[in-house]
């Protein structure tokens, strides 16, 4: 959990999926929005977190939307320009060929 953010009162681990070529853990959590953990901790598998208190269509597009950025991500398809000392993932751009984004999905 990013520092500064309170604990979330309800968080269950729903399943491991395939996403990619590797497994990874999708979490419920009360909130909205989520957010992509591409690093494995503890033994576990990188994760993906999705807030439930939102209405379905905008849960459903959050985890499409980090599932897509997790597969990108690990297709090496961001680039961030050098001078993002801030580390703000709003800076990252993803470019890639239509096959590309064919083997993304």
């Amino acid at each position: 959990m990013p520092k500064g953010l309170p604990r979330p009162r309800f968080q269950k681990t729903v399943g491991s999926f395939l996403l990619g070529t590797e497994y990874v853990n999708l979490v419920a959590r009360d909130g909205d929005g989520g957010e992509l953990y591409t690093a494995a901790q503890g033994g576990h598998p990188a994760r993906i977190k999705i807030g439930l208190d939102d209405d379905w269509d905008d849960v459903a597009g959050t985890l499409l939307h980090e599932a897509m950025e997790f597969v990108m991500i690990r297709m090496e398809l961001g680039y961030r320009p050098r001078t993002d000392w801030a580390g703000d993932n709003g800076a990252t751009t993803f470019l890639m060929t239509h096959t590309q984004f064919s083997e993304a999905i």
